[in-house]
């Protein structure tokens, strides 16, 4: 039936154009209007057209409207749709459900309302959905039938959000829209506002002491005493997700996370291995415009190095009053986030290992700790200060002496790795010395007292050389 329809409509659009050539003083545009016209008529006579003399029509449910209100010029409207070409087929929805029984559906989508200002000019809709939505009530439910004019043809940006899947919708076309307005919101601003409280009070948060500036509260959830403060052009390296503040996670750097969230972006080359380096930690040496602003106000005025926090904040501090919609997910104008961020440790994780240095300046043990520093000799005995070698031959095959200069020969500028089976056979010196000696070994461990001083333990196979 639908296909009927369409031809139909198709058929009166091809015999208006064609008479109309053969009158030159009639406008093309009038009679494909009443083409469009003619088609509604024969289709669904139950609708009624808007008084507003453009070709707008619409059918009104049942649906009783939760306010008397209806949305003036430039306010701002929260808008559930669901758009249909005539042939019946939808070419967008803000519908979850939806968008899955349609075939449109995308796990980047975040599907909620479309938030908008409503007001002449505004290519974020159909012109012919806005003429409509400016005599709606909330909680009102109309399916809007929106002439040629007053759809794509120049009035309307067929480049939907990111994260939304969607059928093309071409010059000329009439679209059927069935909307309603969930919500007009007077000011925005304060609105964001409010939401950015609501949730820091939810966390417990003192509005005064825990905001770093204004609508922008970071939460401390775990740190370790005594760690350094991060400052601007501090070399750090972090661990973060990011949400709206119903939960929907769209972007994280932990694989895990985003397996677990299904937003898994991970290109892979033609032997079967990942090509993106975005699931490690992120590299940032705070400066302002490196980051959007609330992590760089983070970083730089209450975060130190292995802190795990949280933070709320307004549009402000991150995409601005006009949202961004060329990510994988579109974030809407005015839209509060929440960013949850674990810092690493200043140093002696795999991203920026320990030196040696570091390590001999340690005044507990730690674990699963990352060194690097030069092959430099080994401890032929049981006291790096006494039985230390930094020349052949050497005899004993359990550990290495590293250094942070290649040409090192003070014991006591060394500290001594223990080289368990899983990397003896490769990085011992009696067998590999030629191969070895002065060059670079990156190892992860536990950092302890070992042959007389501070050194290395339970030596993990993750190990580099260059």
């Amino acid at each position: 039936m639908k296909h009927r329809a369409v031809i139909a409509f198709l058929l009166a659009v091809v015999i208006a154009v064609s008479s109309c050539a053969k009158k030159e003083s009639e406008d093309p545009n009038d009679r494909i209007a009443e083409s469009f016209k003619a088609w509604m008529e024969a289709n669904y006579p139950q609708a009624e057209e808007l008084p507003d003399g453009q070709g707008v029509y619409v059918i009104k449910s049942s649906a009783p409207a939760t306010s008397d209100q209806t949305p003036a010029e430039g306010e701002w409207v929260r808008v559930d749709y669901t758009g249909y070409l005539i042939s019946g087929d939808a070419y967008a929805t803000r519908s979850e459900d939806t968008a899955k029984l349609l075939g449109i559906y995308s796990r980047f989508g975040h599907y909620t309302p479309q938030y908008f200002q409503l007001k002449s000019g505004n290519y974020a809709i159909p012109k012919g959905e806005y003429l409509a939505l400016k005599q709606m009530k909330p909680g009102e439910v109309w399916t809007i039938f929106i002439p040629p004019a007053l759809a794509a043809a120049g009035t309307y940006s067929t480049t939907f959000p990111s994260g939304f899947a969607y059928r093309s919708i071409y010059s000329g076309a009439p679209l059927i829209v069935t909307a309603t307005i969930t919500e007009i919101v007077p000011d925005p601003e304060v609105e964001e506002q409010d939401q950015v409280i609501a949730r820091a009070q939810e966390w417990g948060l003192n509005l005064i002491g825990d905001a770093i500036e204004p609508y922008l509260y970071c939460d401390i959830v775990d740190s370790i005493p005594g760690s350094a403060r991060i400052g601007k052009d501090s070399v750090t390296y972090f661990n973060y997700t990011i949400s709206f503040l119903d939960g929907f996670m769209f972007d994280t750097n932990i694989r895990d996370t985003a397996v677990v969230h299904n937003i898994l972006v991970d290109p892979y080359d033609s032997d079967g291995n990942s090509t993106s380096s975005k699931y490690q930690p992120t590299y940032y040496k705070p400066s302002k415009g490196g980051m959007i602003d609330a992590v760089y106000k983070a970083m730089t005025e209450k975060l130190h190095y292995s802190d795990s926090a949280r933070m709320v904040f307004t549009s402000e501090y991150a995409y601005g009053s006009e949202g961004y919609t060329t990510g994988s997910t579109a974030i809407q104008p005015y839209e509060p986030l929440v960013f949850q961020i674990r810092v690493l440790p200043y140093s002696g994780h795999k991203y920026k290992p320990y030196t040696v240095s570091e390590v001999l300046a340690l005044t507990s043990d730690e674990t699963d700790k990352w060194v690097a520093g030069f092959i430099v000799g080994a401890v032929e005995g049981s006291d790096k200060a006494t039985d230390s070698r930094f020349v052949e031959p050497w005899t004993t095959r359990t550990n290495v002496l590293i250094a942070d200069k290649n040409d090192e020969t003070d014991p006591a500028k060394c500290i001594a790795v223990e080289l368990t089976t899983n990397i003896v056979d490769n990085v011992n010196l009696v067998d590999n010395a030629d191969n070895n000696i002065q060059r670079k070994l990156t190892v992860t461990g536990n950092l302890t007292q070992y042959l007389g001083g501070r050194g290395m333990k339970d030596t993990k196979d993750t190990y580099t050389m260059y």
